[in-house]
């Protein structure tokens, strides 16, 4: 199920705009249900809080991404903006920037202690412990 919220904090949606932030704005905070139960994720407890893509999310067919800490959050990433730019429902012009995102290369990204932050935040918001 999707509370449509998107996990980026309020305060952090006003940072410099970087690839980390707009992959996660087009994401919304999401829980895991039943049907979301596959192999990979049968460890996680239902209710678990995680990410689904905004254009496509509703629904089982939803691409749905669920962290067990921090550390794997930051590398979901990638793979949430792959499926954003394959995702048929993701709009040309977030596609768009986000491959242009990613050939300016380091301009594009966080510093890693802002990142850091963004990530802490989201992981509270979320309902995550530290």
């Amino acid at each position: 199920s999707c509370n449509g919220l998107c996990p980026v904090p309020p305060k952090d949606q006003l940072s410099s705009i970087s690839w980390e932030h707009t992959v996660l704005s087009q994401m919304r905070v999401c829980f895991l249900a039943t049907d979301d139960r596959t192999l990979a994720r049968t460890h996680l407890p239902l209710s678990c809080p995680g990410f689904v893509c905004a254009y496509c999310g509703e629904g089982a067919s939803g691409k749905k991404f669920f962290c067990t800490s921090k550390k794997v959050m930051r590398k979901q990433l990638i793979q949430m903006h792959y499926h954003l730019i394959s995702c048929m429902k993701c709009p040309v012009n977030v596609k768009t920037t986000l491959l242009k995102m990613i050939e300016c290369g380091n301009e594009a990204k966080l510093a890693k202690e802002k990142l850091t932050s963004l990530l802490d935040d989201i992981w509270v918001n979320m309902g995550f412990d530290n």
